[in-house]
């Protein structure tokens, strides 16, 4: 979330303590300016390595529009510092910067799939809202009050532009399937009987291989279990159950 800086028309500012830049409040340091810039080996060998038209995970990302950072300084070189070097490889990648005390920031994970017709590039990122799959206005105390799910988005990249991919290339489980294996598998709904709960799901990217799974939990729950794992066929996502 971004930390709102302003102060609504009509308001009164009399006696107001106005924060300066870094000053603790609430044990917060409200400071969103980054680190001096300083590239290590690995990020001038990343930077070096780009190229054009993109072919790899960290050519795509090099290429996304400034929109995906938020708030945070996003130069070529910035955006190389900002790379979870562990885990990056020619069709995976993972980035993020976040400020303290909910300051903004960003996340963003691309993965590569090698398709049938091209490249497909699937981004998963904080800037997308997530799907509101189940909504139920004042629910009673212990009922379920909201799906939501949190899902990539399918790009192709051509000629120095993005292209969507229609969201059905991955399936999205229904609602009457969450609430089937919430209720009959994961039994969380016993727990809290007077608290309305709400279920948060996600899918990951994996770093390798075609499968993706949608893990997740409700407010109550005391582990994020895997709910369902869709497979990349080559061509679009078909459930690995079948169903």
């Amino acid at each position: 979330m971004i930390l709102l800086g302003f102060l609504m028309a009509g308001c009164s500012t009399e006696n107001q303590h106005k924060i300066p830049p870094g000053e603790q409040a609430d044990g917060c340091g409200h400071n969103q300016n980054l680190p001096r810039l300083k590239l290590d080996e690995t990020d001038k060998a990343i930077l070096a390595a780009r190229k054009d038209p993109p072919k790899t995970a960290a050519d795509y990302y090099f290429a996304l529009p400034p929109s995906y950072f938020s708030i945070v300084e996003n130069s070529s070189k910035r955006r190389a510092t900002f790379i979870e070097k562990s885990s990056l490889s020619n069709t995976y990648l993972h980035a993020k910067h976040f400020f303290e005390c909910d300051g903004g920031g960003f996340e963003v994970t691309i993965r590569v799939f090698d398709s049938s017709s091209g490249p497909l590039i699937a981004i998963l990122a904080l800037i997308d809202e997530p799907v509101e799959i189940m909504s139920k206005k004042n629910p009673a105390p212990g009922e379920l009050e909201s799906i939501s799910l949190s899902r990539p988005r399918f790009w192709r990249y051509a000629k120095g532009a993005w292209h969507r991919v229609d969201d059905s290339i991955l399936p999205q489980p229904t609602k009457q399937f969450v609430i089937s294996r919430y209720r009959y598998r994961y039994k969380a709904h016993l727990k809290y009987t007077g608290n309305t709960k709400s279920i948060f799901l996600q899918y990951e990217l994996p770093a390798s291989g075609n499968n993706v799974r949608v893990w997740g939990r409700e407010n109550f729950m005391d582990s994020a279990p895997t709910w369902k794992t869709y497979h990349f066929n080559g061509s679009r996502f078909v459930p690995c159950d079948g169903k």
